[in-house]
């Protein structure tokens, strides 16, 4: 596995999920508070399998710095799962919740 080299420069939390592609139901994922080099270290990054990902670091300015706003997310859908990542302010989430 390759190694990823990551800044330091002021996240409150990281996280990265991978898949294989091959099922929606299955996702590998490792998130947490913290700068990101204390969030990952090697045994986070060996279970981290896949040939796709996607990562995200926070520093809020909206919502509470806390655990519940770590991204990315994964929400289970009727179609299967989606992983989710954004960077700022959804103001129309709810009715792109209700699309999904």
């Amino acid at each position: 596995m390759k190694r990823l080299c990551f800044s330091d420069r002021g996240q409150e939390s990281a996280g990265i999920v991978t898949s294989k592609g091959e099922d929606t139901k299955k996702f590998n994922m490792h998130k947490g508070m913290g700068l990101v080099s204390h969030v990952f270290d090697d045994n986070a990054m060996q279970k981290l399998k896949g040939n796709l990902g996607l990562g995200h670091t926070r520093y809020s300015t909206t919502a509470a710095s806390e655990a519940l706003n770590c991204q990315p997310f994964v929400v289970h859908t009727q179609h299967g799962a989606l992983a989710v990542a954004h960077n700022g302010e959804l103001v129309n989430a709810e009715s792109l919740r209700k699309k999904v």
